[in-house]
């Protein structure tokens, strides 16, 4: 399921293609879809995917320090910088990681949408699908805060009632409100 491999410009994420795709409701996997949004199995337009997510390049984070380190070493600066950046050891600046994500309920129209879509806007919507996916499958006592959008378990006060993670997410959004006025 090739994608365009494109470097993403926010992160250093290389690769964020479609590994994957199954039927929610038949389970056989499929192609990706191009321009339809529906199994062609059994017509079902609920999909599972699995993303593959590769990330490679030189830790900018490090570089400085890197640099730091090397300025006084003999046969100069940019030398010893150069070998301390290809280093496969435990202080090397180059990375690489690679994983598979796995998401459920993502519609036939989403994939389209996906595959059409640069990496940074592809990392947005899986992190909305997973969203979206981890939500829906919440317990009764469970809810999002109305402020910050993260789950929490409800407990008889205040700011659970209303609709609130924290007294300080309550405290802050009531604080805000009344700067509204």
């Amino acid at each position: 399921m090739e994608q365009s491999s494109e470097r993403s410009s926010l992160t250093r994420v290389n690769r964020f293609a479609l590994s994957a795709v199954t039927c929610s409701y038949c389970e056989q996997p499929q192609a990706p879809p191009r321009a339809r949004a529906f199994c062609i199995a059994c017509g079902g337009g609920s999909f599972g995917v699995e993303i593959e997510r590769s990330a490679w390049g030189l830790d900018g984070e490090d570089i400085v320090d890197a640099l730091l380190r090397t300025s006084g070493s003999p046969g100069g600066a940019v030398r010893a910088f150069v070998a301390e950046a290809t280093d496969d050891g435990p202080s090397s600046l180059h990375f690489r990681t690679h994983s598979f994500l796995r998401c459920e309920g993502v519609s036939g129209d989403e994939l389209v949408a996906f595959l059409a879509a640069p990496i940074d806007v592809r990392r947005r919507m899986y992190v909305a699908w997973k969203r979206r996916e981890v939500e829906s499958g919440l317990d009764a006592d469970h809810l999002i805060c109305e402020r910050c959008r993260v789950s929490f378990r409800v407990y008889a006060n205040a700011w659970n009632k209303a609709g609130r993670c924290s007294k300080a997410c309550h405290q802050a959004q009531m604080k805000s409100d009344g700067l509204k006025r």
